[in-house]
Parts: structure tokens; sequence; C-alpha cells
């Protein structure tokens, strides 16, 4: 039996909701996520080395993991806007 073939993703969580990697400039070591572009897929170690990276200098980020190639955004950004709100404790 063949092994399956996993994708790898960086997912990015910002102010205007979770976003995808977009783009990798190695020479200048940069990341970019567009929330209207395609995300990109890269090797597992590739991933884990930038999100290190992403997370050492302060930008919260997570490898995904998929059995299924993923060509958008988390949230259909064209149709709305996500509005983060800060949800208050109740007290008891």
């Amino acid at each position: 039996m063949a092994k399956a073939q996993n994708h790898f993703y960086i997912l990015v969580f910002t102010e205007d909701g979770p976003i995808y990697v977009t783009s990798l400039d190695y020479a200048n070591k940069n990341a970019h996520w567009e929330k209207l572009e395609k995300p990109l897929e890269i090797s597992e170690v590739q991933a884990q080395d930038v999100v290190l990276g992403l997370n050492l200098n302060g930008y919260l980020a997570q490898v995904v993991k998929s059995k299924w190639e993923i060509d958008g955004q988390p949230y259909r950004y064209r149709d709305g806007k996500l509005v983060w709100q800060k949800v208050e404790k109740e007290e008891e």
C-alpha cells in the first residue's frame, strides 16, 4: 500500500484572523501572508523552521498538516469582514 502524501502549510494568527503564508523571501528572511492569495505549500522541515522563526519574532504561527491540498484561506474574506471581539468573563 502506498503511503499517503501530506501537505504542509503555515498558519499565522493575525488581528484580522488566521491567514496562511502565501510566499517566503529567503534572501531577506521574510514571510508574507495575503488573505486573498493561495496558501504556499512547503516541506515539513521548512514549515517547522519558518514557524520557529515567526514565533521567536513575536508572531503566533503553527504548522498545518493536511491530507488534502489547501487552495484557499480559512475565511471567505471577499464575502465579509472578520471582527474579533473581546469576551468579558462573567463573575461567579
